[in-house]
């Protein structure tokens, strides 16, 4: 996961007039116009996803009762976000972004929330 979220960082920023476009176009209208299948690249892609936490399922690294199709969504749009505030200026290395972003999914941010469930987190503000 952490070689996963390195790589597509780096490919993404390394590409950024592309990858920009990509992200503010209608993706249907770039779908239309180009040679290549956009929509089924990026369902091979998020297969490719979903086939490592799988294999994490079984291994037993990954709890088999999270719902990995948005927790992908999830880490896409985290990852692609990116363009809009990431800069080399920022005084971070996109390793060091990576780093961050990999810890914050595969072990959250506390041990006091980590198993709590949304109703729970509710109560604590009442």
């Amino acid at each position: 996961i952490r070689l996963c979220i390195e790589s597509h960082l780096h490919l993404f920023h390394n590409n950024l007039d592309a990858f920009g476009v990509f992200i503010n176009e209608a993706i249907e209208l770039i779908n239309k116009t180009s040679d290549k299948d956009v929509f089924g690249l990026m369902k091979e892609y998020e297969q490719g996803w979903m086939d490592l936490f799988n294999e994490g399922i079984k291994t037993g690294e990954f709890d088999k009762d999270k719902d990995y199709k948005i927790i992908v969504k999830g880490i896409f749009g985290m990852l692609n976000w990116s363009y809009r505030w990431y800069h080399v200026k920022s005084g971070h290395s996109l390793k060091e972004v990576s780093e961050v972003f990999s810890d914050l999914i595969l072990n959250g941010i506390g041990e006091k929330t980590v198993n709590m469930k949304i109703e729970e987190l509710e109560n604590l503000k009442n």
